[in-house]
């Protein structure tokens, strides 16, 4: 649910991010004051996790073992507690919030900041940016992954927690280090958004009151014989009586001719974060570890290592880091030279099917899953019971290493479709 709720808030913020850098602010303001906010949201994920000590053992005694916290789970309840009742769940979605709300206006802004600083050095510097910049943001989520996410399942989630401020707390002053040297040339100049809807808005009113006139003549005024008649945005120039320039209005026609490409990103969205959601959860009902965790064992003091779930994304996160590099410096240039050099079109494509290859193999690997279990009698070890953090979860005894598969493909599209997209967008709406 709190994974869910992140996506979602974030992504709607990042609508509102661009919307008051564009139109109020300008983006190094707009960056700068959503860093203090992100950094906020995080400081408060440790404070809901006590200080690892020996008064408090992470390993899930009764809540009279533990010492008294003020986000203490009681452990020792025979039912499900509900969510809205959880002792501190109001502060977990009060931090999920405001986390979400800067990291949408630092991430919608902070992409096209960096192209703005590169973009008088031409295409080849401005393919360069995005894939390089692409590269990076994988090297953090390769730590993130493999060390964040190790230590929040098998050390001590105030840790795992702690680290992750830490690391934007530096973000933060890198960024602000580099004040001195940024363009910011294009601050606060009026939003796409808001042009879109007062030109839309100006169009419908021409047209209409001319329209209602029932006059030909008037709607077809200032037309030559080798002019075609204008469509109804067309009403929002000047010419056919509107109130915006032809350069403006052209712009908005553009964009709509290229509203297919950004719809068809909408579903490859949509599948790429099931990484991030119903794969997690797949990985939580497999076997974590490389031995059999039944029912007995999970009562035991012995406990073995499990895979942290999350490290299955490091397939994807490995594949990124293998491949751009090679795309951007061996491949990419060769195709230059011959003179084949790839649309962004062409690249979204080839991600996307990637992408679905990804969601066949996930498939694939499900309907084995349930295979092993229902195929199975349960007492002979096809479900197993794992204890993570201080919750329990019923898995088969499938591997989880059986998803390294579609992670590696999601990461090949993600090099094709991800950083293509990212660069058209720029494109598609640097109408300024």
């Amino acid at each position: 649910m709190a994974l869910f709720t992140f996506n979602g808030l974030s992504y709607v913020a990042t609508v509102f991010g661009g919307w008051v850098a564009d139109a109020l602010f300008g983006k190094y303001p707009t960056i700068f004051a959503a860093f203090f906010v992100y950094i906020v949201g995080c400081a408060v994920w440790p404070a809901l996790y006590p200080y690892p000590s020996r008064t408090f053992i992470s390993h899930c005694g009764t809540a009279d073992q533990n010492v008294s916290h003020w986000c203490a789970v009681n452990t020792s309840a025979s039912y499900t507690v509900p969510l809205g009742q959880e002792n501190c769940a109001w502060a977990v979605f009060l931090a999920i919030g405001i986390i979400s709300c800067g990291y949408g206006f630092v991430r919608v802004n902070i992409i096209p900041f960096g192209a703005h600083q590169v973009e008088h050095e031409g295409q080849k510097a401005t393919r360069f940016y995005f894939n390089w910049l692409y590269w990076f943001f994988n090297v953090g989520s390769l730590i993130a992954f493999g060390v964040v996410g190790f230590i929040q399942q098998n050390v001590s989630y105030f840790y795992g927690y702690l680290l992750p401020g830490i690391f934007l707390i530096v973000a933060f002053v890198i960024f602000v280090s580099g004040s001195k040297n940024y363009v910011k040339k294009r601050e606060a100049h009026g939003s796409i958004l808001t042009n879109i809807f007062c030109i839309c808005k100006n169009a419908v009113k021409v047209y209409w009151h001319k329209n209602r006139r029932r006059d030909t003549e008037v709607l077809t005024s200032g037309l030559s014989q080798s002019e075609q008649v204008p469509c109804c945005i067309d009403y929002a120039k000047v010419r056919y009586g509107g109130q915006f320039t032809e350069s403006s209005v052209n712009d908005i026609k553009a964009l709509g001719r290229i509203l297919l490409v950004f719809a068809s990103m909408i579903p490859y969205w949509m599948v790429y974060y099931q990484m991030q959601t119903t794969f997690i959860v797949q990985g939580l009902h497999m076997n974590l570890s490389f031995v059999s965790v039944n029912v007995s064992a999970a009562k035991d003091d012995t406990r073995h290592f499990m895979i942290p779930a999350s490290w299955l994304m490091m397939f994807d996160v490995i594949f990124v880091l293998f491949l751009l590099p090679l795309l951007d410096r061996v491949i990419y240039p060769r195709l230059d030279r011959a003179g084949y050099s790839p649309s962004l079109r062409l690249r979204i494509l080839i991600g996307m099917l990637f992408t679905v290859a990804a969601m066949l193999v996930a498939g694939a690997v499900e309907h084995f899953r349930l295979w092993t279990i229902w195929s199975n009698n349960a007492t002979s070890g096809a479900i197993q019971e794992q204890l993570i953090g201080c919750t329990t979860y019923y898995s088969s005894e499938m591997s989880i290493l059986w998803q390294i598969p579609q992670y590696a493909l999601v990461g090949i599209s993600e090099i094709f479709t991800i950083t293509a997209g990212n660069r058209k967008n720029c494109q598609s709406f640097d109408f300024h």
